[in-house]
């Protein structure tokens, strides 16, 4: 976070892009939790019942996008 004088209070801002540090959290996630695979992570979240019609739509598009 970067601070910046403000009167008697200090406002704050991230340092860091949001899509940057989501990228590096999901990472991080996926490496600890599920050994670095994505696929049981979709597993867990489809068995959890966690994804919605539209999630799926999604997910498969992206992979589609990804295979091409």
């Amino acid at each position: 976070l970067a601070t910046e004088p403000d009167g008697k209070r200090f406002l704050y801002s991230p340092r860091v892009a949001r899509e940057a540090y989501v990228g590096s959290e999901s990472r991080r996630l996926v490496d600890r939790l599920f050994g670095g695979r994505a696929a049981p992570l979709f597993a867990h979240l489809a068995e959890s019942d966690a994804l919605t019609e539209d999630d799926i739509a999604e997910i498969e598009a992206l992979l589609k996008e990804l295979k091409s």
